[in-house]
């Protein structure tokens, strides 16, 4: 089975995995555009890692690249909170299907302080297994 969504996506990244920064719709001092370079270089590979894990079909790499209290909105689906929960929900997804390819297109992130959002839209190809 092949198919493909639209959705808004939303990574929301642990204050950690971003430094403090200016809001990114102020004018901005030269360390600060180069603090904002390296924050967006960060999600960029995180988007990349999720790209890796979710063809191996890794649902703990997926879940390991969210913060404990994160919030995924996979497509026509109840949202899923936390990182648990978020675990589960792919292991329970990988269980059933044999992921084939997602490809993730990036339309806007935004980095306001210690908060980042990435929205976007993906495609995904997977192959149900068994007599699904």
């Amino acid at each position: 089975m092949k198919y493909s969504v639209y959705v808004a996506m939303m990574f929301m990244l642990a204050a950690s995995a971003c430094a403090p920064m200016a809001d990114s719709t102020q004018g901005n001092s030269s360390a600060d555009a180069e603090m904002m370079a390296k924050d967006k270089a960060a999600i960029d590979q995180i988007r990349s890692d999720y790209v890796s894990a979710w063809n191996a079909g890794d649902a703990s790499a997926i879940a390991n690249l969210y913060a404990a209290d994160a919030v995924a909105f996979p497509g026509n689906q109840p949202t899923v909170t936390g990182k648990d929960a978020i675990l589960k929900y792919n292991q329970d997804f990988f269980s059933q299907f044999m992921p084939d390819k997602i490809e993730l297109m990036p339309e806007e992130t935004k980095l306001v302080g210690d908060w980042a959002f990435d929205r976007g839209t993906y495609q995904v190809a997977a192959m149900t297994k068994g007599n699904g």
